[in-house]
């Protein structure tokens, strides 16, 4: 156990304590409105098949950036490219706060994702090369799940104050606070994050033009195991956006009944168990290897996604999806880990951008086929398909995917 909390304390002290930190403080802010998103765009005249469409433009307008996003973060270096633009990205929330109809929630989405699509791959690098292969997976837990425990809070004021104001007068003020708390992130990390790579020496304008004849490349100079690990996260993406925007439709307004408040508390419990347990398992998976806990998370999952269509109570809600956290925990940190152990540093900028990109198209797909299948087929049928396909990647894990020998 003094292992543990020396090997945190370590990864606490630099880079990697700064983004948590600043994080935590946007997560704060951001965790009030992000789990009514889908009410948000229905109270704004927006349909469910509009609540998916939403989703998949703002994710289309990812694409283009993410071909030049890599090579950027290996020209230009992490930190100014997550400073700059994360400063840029706080302006999209007074869109968001002011938006009179959905169609301008369409476009906050299409700016959110355009400046993400050129930032992300920076963040994930930076990331990245502030973790020690040994402990890895412990950082990454760290660095993910810490910030959702400071905004545990959140979701439940969320609730309580759309009970209280309404959807439409609560969410602006969400945004509103919001854009501040991004602003007081973005100063936090122009103080004390430190670059973590020496940018090569390359024309800018050069180094774009050569962007996709590196694509190639790249795929002939890393591991077949990273290219496959790119594939499944793809391929899960697909599966998990056919759902993701209609739980808390399906809870609330549609089929069972449960008040915004009941969402939140929900949300609470679900954020505990998989902050908790990500850090469990993620100092099991440093100890016994990555490989079994993300296999037994594609496996398990699904089960908790298929039961859910049959849940009627505020109960059974709660315990299926605190148990679809637990399984989740499982896999982000070790997931996440296993594909930096196969990405060598100076292609992790344009690896990363490549597995964005791969997943954008899947995620758009999954966005429009989950919004016409709710308005069309059934209430039902996204889960169902979302089950069904995130077995199917299970199974391509088990097949295709090794334990990392030797971790980058």
């Amino acid at each position: 156990m003094a292992s543990v909390w020396s090997s945190a304390s370590r990864i606490l002290r630099g880079n990697l304590g700064v983004l948590i930190l600043s994080s935590g403080i946007w997560n704060v802010a951001s965790g009030l409105a992000n789990p009514y998103f889908s009410l948000y765009v229905l109270a704004l005249g927006g349909s469910y098949f509009e609540v998916g469409l939403t989703s998949a433009i703002g994710n289309l307008f990812m694409i283009l950036p993410l071909i030049f996003a890599g090579s950027l973060t290996d020209i230009i270096g992490r930190k100014k490219l997550v400073v700059y633009l994360g400063f840029l990205l706080s302006f999209v929330y007074i869109i968001f706060s002011q938006a009179p109809s959905w169609e301008f929630l369409l476009l906050g989405q299409s700016l959110n994702n355009l400046i993400s699509g050129f930032r992300s791959p920076a963040f994930s690098s930076l990331v990245a090369d502030s973790t020690d292969p040994d402990d890895r997976v412990l950082a990454i837990a760290l660095q993910q799940r810490v910030p959702q425990a400071m905004r545990l809070i959140s979701p439940i004021l969320g609730g309580y104050f759309i009970d209280q104001l309404g959807i439409l007068p609560a969410m602006r003020w969400f945004y509103i606070i919001t854009f501040f708390a991004c602003i007081a992130t973005h100063l936090l990390r122009h103080k004390y994050l430190k670059e973590t790579f020496t940018p090569e020496d390359r024309d800018l304008i050069d180094g774009l033009k050569s962007t996709l004849t590196e694509i190639k490349e790249l795929s002939s100079r890393v591991s077949r195991q990273a290219l496959f690990l790119i594939g499944i996260n793809a391929v899960l993406h697909l599966a998990l956006m056919t759902s993701s925007s209609y739980w808390v439709i399906y809870a609330t307004d549609d089929v069972v009944g449960l008040t915004a408040s009941e969402w939140g508390l929900i949300t609470i419990v679900q954020d505990i168990v998989i902050i908790v347990f990500t850090i469990v398992f993620s100092l099991a998976a440093d100890k016994y290897g990555k490989f079994r806990f993300v296999l037994a998370s594609l496996l398990l999952t699904p089960i908790t996604i298929a039961l859910f269509p049959f849940s009627s109570t505020f109960t059974e809600i709660l315990l299926l999806r605190a148990a679809f956290s637990l399984f989740i925990s499982m896999r982000t940190a070790a997931f996440s880990a296993m594909f930096i152990d196969y990405s060598p540093q100076a292609f992790r900028g344009r690896l990363n951008a490549f597995q964005s990109f791969a997943s954008r198209p899947m995620v758009i797909a999954g966005s429009l086929l989950g919004g016409y299948f709710y308005q069309n087929l059934s209430k039902t049928a996204p889960f169902f398909i979302t089950a069904a396909v995130m077995g199917s990647v299970g199974t391509a894990f088990f097949l295709l995917i090794k334990e990392p020998k030797i971790k980058e």
